[in-house]
């Protein structure tokens, strides 16, 4: 007879955990289908995401049975709200790269303590400060770990864009495959639309620039150095929140390295082929004199070389 009536309590309480759960999915769905949910921000739908997947691990904890249907409305919500996410920043990346000059940026100091924060192993955004009695002045170049980046307003504006990223997989971790698929099309984005703006000339009609120096072309290959510096601390974030079975899931950041060093390959060569013609015209037009011999164009080409 008591285990009769354990049963039937037991019952009662997956009667009542369902009806709760099912009753959430439908308010759920009514607040999509209003457009409600689409109006949250980040940290509005993280709260909301925390709030839930806490009411389903109290209910399958008191119950001691899993329910996948709010479970599953609630990962249906995440995937949608990953979608909305990844494409409202790739626009936002679009509209500042058809913007960028290519000239070097001063660095404001709530960016340089951005990646100072990464540096001592802090992979997110740092709560918003009460403004300082006194404003520190931006630098020339940002500072990373001892070295000096010269950069563009787009990369320092990037590199907060990334940590979004991070911080996303950290507050929702149900989301971390969708997350690492779309951040890796951010950085696939960057490096093939700023190939095309700087390397390929674009710039000239998106923007109006006259002409593309040698100094938007060292530009463009020092930023894409600073985003190559921070692709491993990426990988490493993601790869602490992934399953060991998802860890194939890692080669498109090798993928994305290698496309990058592709790049500043292709940036220094340009350069290099930049100078040789301007040491042909030079030269072309030098005669050295001195104790009956003339240093010929090859020997001193060959000399400033070995200098």
């Amino acid at each position: 007879e008591l285990v009769r009536l354990a049963n039937n309590i037991q019952e009662l309480l997956y009667n009542a955990s369902d009806i709760c759960h099912d009753r959430s999915v439908k308010f759920l769905m009514a607040r999509a289908k209003d457009g409600f949910l689409e109006k949250l921000n980040s940290n509005e739908f993280v709260a909301l995401s925390r709030l839930m997947e806490g009411f389903i691990l109290d209910t399958e904890q008191i119950c001691g049975r899993k329910s996948m249907s709010l479970r599953g409305a609630l990962q249906s919500q995440a995937n949608r709200f990953v979608n909305r996410f990844h494409e409202e920043r790739k626009t936002k990346l679009s509209l500042l790269l058809d913007n960028e000059r290519w000239k070097q940026a001063e660095v404001p100091a709530e960016f340089q303590d951005l990646v100072d924060s990464v540096s001592d192993g802090r992979i997110s955004l740092p709560e918003k400060k009460p403004a300082a009695t006194e404003e520190r002045k931006p630098t020339e170049f940002l500072i990373v770990e001892g070295q000096k980046y010269a950069t563009v307003g787009t990369v320092l504006l990037l590199i907060r864009i990334i940590l979004e990223y991070c911080q996303c997989v950290d507050n929702i971790p149900s989301i971390t495959t969708d997350m690492l698929t779309r951040l890796s099309d951010l950085l696939k984005y960057f490096n093939s639309r700023s190939c095309q703006l700087v390397l390929g000339a674009g710039a000239l009609q998106v923007v109006g620039l006259k002409t593309i120096t040698t100094k938007n072309l060292a530009l463009s290959s020092r930023c894409l150095q600073l985003i190559v510096h921070y692709i491993p601390i990426i990988r490493a974030h993601f790869e602490a929140r992934l399953q060991p079975k998802q860890f194939s899931m890692l080669r498109h950041f090798d993928h994305i390295t290698k496309d990058y060093h592709d790049h500043i390959a292709e940036i220094s060569a340009k350069l290099v082929a930049i100078m040789d013609s301007l040491f042909d015209k030079l030269l072309s037009k030098v005669m050295i004199y001195g104790n009956n011999y003339t240093l010929s164009k090859l020997q001193l080409k060959g000399s400033l070389c070995t200098v």
